[in-house]
């Protein structure tokens, strides 16, 4: 299945308006501006590639995210 294919499956069921039609990589909840990217081994970094590499990674493409929004970061989750 394609990405977008899962992605028209889930607009079915993410009507809230927080979910913002899932045209977004963020979520508005209350006056937080959520994003949860994630990245894959062999996908987005390679096995032997440094922990603190694929860390700063992982926190820059949330923080693009954030970014785009015009949102400020205040935390963070990892997963």
């Amino acid at each position: 299945m394609r990405e977008q294919d899962v992605i028209a499956r889930l607009r079915r069921f993410a009507t809230a308006p927080e979910a913002r039609g899932l045209a977004d990589d963020v979520a508005v909840l209350g006056d937080l501006v959520l994003t949860h990217d994630t990245i894959a081994e062999g996908v987005h970094f390679l096995p032997f590639d440094p922990p603190a590499s694929v860390g700063w990674k992982l926190v820059a493409v949330n923080l693009s995210d954030l970014a785009a929004k015009g949102a400020a970061p205040r935390a963070a989750l990892l997963s």
